[in-house]
């Protein structure tokens, strides 16, 4: 079969080649291909010797031949296109290409090898060669090389056109230039009628200023020559009124002595009474207490009915059972009372400051009358109400015991104004600064 259509075709020797066998045609061939493959050609020629070398062949087949141009084509293709290497290849594939494609339909698999340090991938014909990122895009080598192509011709038909464009434009403008030249002549004789005019007018402008000038020179003398007397008069009236303020502040300023006086005397006195009220500080406090009995479970405020001492204002007042703060400072609270029930029963006091317990209830179980003491020193801000109140149960209780007189009274209730927290420096953990 090989025989009969490889001595028809001109790729072949008139050598008759149905002596040697199918198989040992091709083995022949692939031995020239990988041996060529394997010396690595240096230049397209080297190339065209080894295809020469195998389609000199005896030994060759129809087959074998096609694929050695196909080999031969591949080798070219390791170099740079230029018109050398179409030279080699282009007639050989004109020639041969519709025979040959009978047996190039038998695509071979890519082949990756290294060629002169360099990295050489090769497909047939009919392949490609495409490069993916995962769910992103597909890119094939030779679509983007025929897009290349593409791009280079646009470019070049782009600077054709740019290049005729440029000689327009440039024609234009030398037409352009002329004319500017021609207006600018124009002009330039325009200006210098245009300037022998204005030279007349500054003249004519200079003569008349010089005379207003000499007109305002004289103007100014006279006014000068006014002014110099309504100087002279001011000056004499101002010395008057000069003397007579003179006097006036001299008045004013003897006043302002003897008022500086009684300011220093005012001054001496407030230090002096400052300085006895630092020996001898003012308290500022309530005591006092109920005159009568509490009885009864459960809580109850306690009574400001007995009043001992009161000089808390400005600082707080007393309003009914409860105080109010005037004024935002520190305060201490002490208070005692005795408390009964006729059997062993809880008893329990607190303090509230703006309607919070500051201290824990106190809790007592016993038996009888007994006291009970409570005590806080606290800041208590400018509006803050603050009051006690007491509880027994059971047993006939009695939440405190009546205190008719100051030296007769079994309760008592004394809050004292202790002064200011300093403004700066005041520290707490649990936000109270």
């Amino acid at each position: 079969l090989f025989c009969g259509v490889g001595c028809s075709n001109p790729l072949f020797t008139t050598t008759c080649c149905c002596t040697i066998s199918t198989m040992k045609l091709q083995f022949v061939v692939v031995a020239i291909a990988v041996a060529a493959a394997n010396a690595d050609p240096e230049t397209p020629q080297e190339c065209k010797d080894i295809y020469d070398k195998a389609v000199a062949d005896f030994t060759s087949t129809p087959e074998s031949r096609c694929e050695a141009l196909v080999a031969y084509s591949k080798c070219l293709g390791g170099f740079p296109r230029d018109a050398t290497i179409e030279a080699l290849e282009g007639p050989l594939f004109t020639q041969h290409s519709t025979f040959c494609q009978q047996f190039w339909d038998k695509m071979e698999a890519p082949q990756l090898r290294v060629v002169r340090d360099n990295m050489v991938m090769t497909v047939d014909d009919a392949k490609k060669i495409e490069f993916h990122r995962h769910r992103r895009e597909t890119i094939n080598v030779f679509t983007m090389n025929e897009q290349i192509q593409n791009l280079i011709a646009g470019v070049d038909d782009l600077k054709t056109t740019f290049a005729k464009n440029l000689e327009d434009v440039e024609t234009k403008l030398s037409a352009s230039i002329a004319a500017l030249k021609t207006s600018q002549d124009d002009l330039t004789s325009q200006f210098e009628t245009f300037k022998g005019k204005v030279n007349q007018e500054l003249l004519d402008q200079t003569s008349a200023m010089e005379k207003q000038a000499s007109d305002l020179n004289a103007q100014f003398v006279k006014q000068k020559e006014d002014l110099d007397k309504a100087l002279d008069a001011q000056k004499t009236d101002l010395a008057t009124k000069m003397a007579d303020q003179k006097t006036e502040l001299t008045k004013d300023l003897n006043a302002l002595k003897t008022s500086l006086t009684g300011v220093s005397t005012s001054l001496t006195t407030t230090k002096t009474d400052l300085e006895k009220q630092i020996a001898n500080p003012t308290k500022y406090m309530w005591s006092g207490g109920s005159k009568g009995h509490s009885t009864g479970g459960g809580w109850a405020d306690f009574v400001l009915d007995r009043v001992e001492y009161n000089t808390a204002k400005p600082y707080f007042e007393q309003n009914g059972n409860k105080f109010r703060a005037l004024k935002t400072g520190l305060y201490t609270i002490r208070w005692n009372y005795m408390h009964y029930t006729h059997s062993t029963c809880y008893r329990q006091g607190r303090i509230y400051i703006n309607g919070q317990r500051v201290v824990p209830d106190t809790h007592q179980y016993l038996y009888h009358w007994q006291e009970a003491r409570l005590q806080v020193t606290w800041e208590i801000k400018a509006g803050q109400i603050f009051y006690m109140q007491a509880k027994t149960d059971c047993g006939n209780p009695y939440r405190w015991h009546a205190g008719s007189s100051w030296n007769s009274a079994y309760n008592r209730v004394q809050v004292i104004y202790e002064g200011a927290l300093p403004e700066k420096g005041c520290t707490s953990n649990q936000g109270l600064c």
